[in-house]
């Protein structure tokens, strides 16, 4: 049985915000993504957030609609690379910046699926995961080779996920 420990409690709605590359997920990490997301509704979560951009937004929106969780899109304001998804609210473009700082503000645990295997600069993804451990928010990594990595803050924890 894969699972994750309990994220904290919190009163309303328990949310999960997104990140992820452009380039797609590879098939480790969708298969752990549906893994961790079936995971996070046994534990109450009920509303994802993402940023609606080609690629993992895009596969996390059609994965969560299947799974029955309520989609919050976070749209840019840059159409080039977003990817329209039609979720049960999707809120006003912003710049990129501002959009991803959006989503971890929204969340109780933030999930993302970097396209490297080692923090990058001059990246979306690793942008977003250094802002959440900046405030706080917990954290779940799962890397294009199958890791799964956890920070509570910025304390770095491994094997989050077990059998």
């Amino acid at each position: 049985m894969w699972g994750i420990s309990r994220p904290t409690p919190n009163k309303g709605t328990q949310m999960i915000g997104f990140t992820g590359t452009r380039e797609g997920l590879t098939p480790l990490q969708m298969e752990n993504l549906r893994k961790v997301l079936k995971s996070l509704i046994q534990h109450g979560l009920t509303e994802l957030h993402h940023g609606d951009c080609v690629g993992a937004d895009k596969a996390v929106d059609t994965l969560a609609q299947e799974l029955g969780l309520k989609r919050v899109i976070h749209p840019p304001d840059s159409i080039t690379l977003r990817a329209f998804c039609q979720g049960e609210v999707v809120l006003p473009p912003k710049p990129y910046l501002q959009r991803n700082q959006d989503i971890v503000r929204a969340r109780r645990i933030l999930v993302a699926c970097p396209k490297e295997l080692t923090e990058q600069q001059r990246s979306g993804t690793w942008s977003t995961v250094r802002f959440a451990r900046k405030v706080g928010v917990r954290t779940l990594l799962l890397f294009p080779d199958g890791t799964v990595r956890e920070y509570r803050g910025e304390i770095f924890a491994r094997n989050p996920i077990h059998r």
